[in-house]
């Protein structure tokens, strides 16, 4: 606990007006040895507790306390106790007995109490920013490991289809300005397709690409490829057999029933 702290916590005031138990004392007393601001703030304390003192201390004028005399009274007269040898008299203390400096500490006692309880009020509301801030940091960490998780996943399965893939076709620029490629991955023994578009360019909004396969000279759709294609590393396309090449077209969204030739991009054979 730093100077600041401890002096909010309300330890000050406690010492001031003696509610603190021997040990407590030695060691607010060995702060403000050790600590100037501290002892300083002692100082202003008790420099308090004295004017309290002071103003309890004050008479009232004499024609006040006639009036307010005359006008006290009493339901019930008390009883007369004669007092017997060696018996000891109890006198109940009014409350316009009360001293003065009782009334001081139990107002300081006051200051300190509303003191201490703000403090762990705001160590609270401090304690409760700091577990939110835990929780969100944890969420976050939580959402990016399901990510990794799941792209370990899908790299791990793109992984396999190579493996498995009877055909790896290569489809290259079909133009001299066209500059991107693609991997057709055919599973002939389980009539699937899959494409790796990593290399292909993004496309203006409202355009897709499609793949087709060459089937004995006729293009044959084999479905369009995500707009989001740069999201996995792989992507499974329709099926086809007796396929000789295969090809990509960039076409409206949604695909088209035949080939944009002037827009196609790139193709590749599949090897005899």
């Amino acid at each position: 606990m730093n100077t600041s702290e401890y002096i909010e916590s309300g330890i000050l005031e406690l010492y001031a007006i003696q509610g603190l138990t021997p040990a407590e004392m030695q060691e607010v007393e060995a702060m403000c040895a050790a600590h100037p601001e501290v002892r300083a703030e002692l100082d202003a304390i008790c420099a308090s507790l004295e004017g309290l003192a002071e103003v309890g201390k004050l008479n009232p004028p004499p024609a006040l306390k006639t009036r307010i005399s005359s006008q006290l009274t009493f339901a019930t007269e008390a009883p007369v106790h004669n007092i017997l040898p060696g018996e000891t008299r109890v006198v109940a203390m009014n409350s316009s007995m009360t001293p003065w400096y009782a009334v001081a500490a139990s107002t300081m006692l006051l200051i300190a109490s509303s003191g201490t309880a703000y403090h762990f009020y705001s160590k609270s509301q401090s304690s409760e920013q700091e577990l939110l801030a835990i929780q969100t940091k944890n969420s976050v960490l939580a959402d990016q490991y399901q990510n990794v998780q799941k792209a370990s996943f899908e790299i791990t399965e793109a992984m396999a289809i190579m493996e498995r893939a009877d055909a790896k076709v290569k489809l290259m620029p079909a133009k001299p300005e066209v500059t991107m490629s693609a991997m057709v991955y055919w599973d002939k023994a389980n009539n699937k397709t899959y494409i790796d578009p990593a290399s292909l360019a993004e496309l203006e909004e409202g355009s897709q690409y499609q793949l087709w396969a060459l089937v004995d000279g006729k293009p044959v759709d084999l479905g369009v490829i995500a707009v989001d294609f740069r999201n996995r590393p792989m992507y499974e396309m329709k099926g086809v057999e007796g396929a000789q090449a295969f090809a990509i077209t960039i076409e409206p969204m949604g695909g088209s029933a035949g080939p944009t030739m002037e827009k196609l991009v790139v193709l590749g054979k599949v090897a005899v």
